[in-house]
């Protein structure tokens, strides 16, 4: 991603502000810094937290971020206990 992207992108979740902290960091320090901000992984307000991980596309967010997701694969593990115990009853 482009810097100025990068920097476009800081600067809708967190103001001048946190564009001013980063303008002037090389490209892979900006990708760095953006990289944390992006995925709450940094000490800052928690507006801004909030609205950087609000502009980060659901797509691109990891599994298990949203409340519905996590409920969805708690009956996964039930799931997988059972057949790991068909299978080591099988082996036996």
């Amino acid at each position: 991603m482009a810097k100025a992207r990068t920097i476009e992108a800081l600067d809708a979740a967190g103001g001048p502000e946190l564009v001013s902290r980063y303008a002037a960091s090389k490209k892979a320090e900006l990708a760095s810094a953006a990289e944390r901000i992006f995925s709450g992984n940094f000490i800052g307000e928690a507006e801004v937290k909030e609205l950087a991980q609000a502009w980060v596309p659901p797509m691109m967010r990891f599994a298990g971020s949203e409340e519905g997701e996590l409920a969805d694969h708690e009956g996964d593990e039930a799931v997988n206990a059972e057949e790991t115990e068909e299978i080591a009853e099988q082996a036996a």
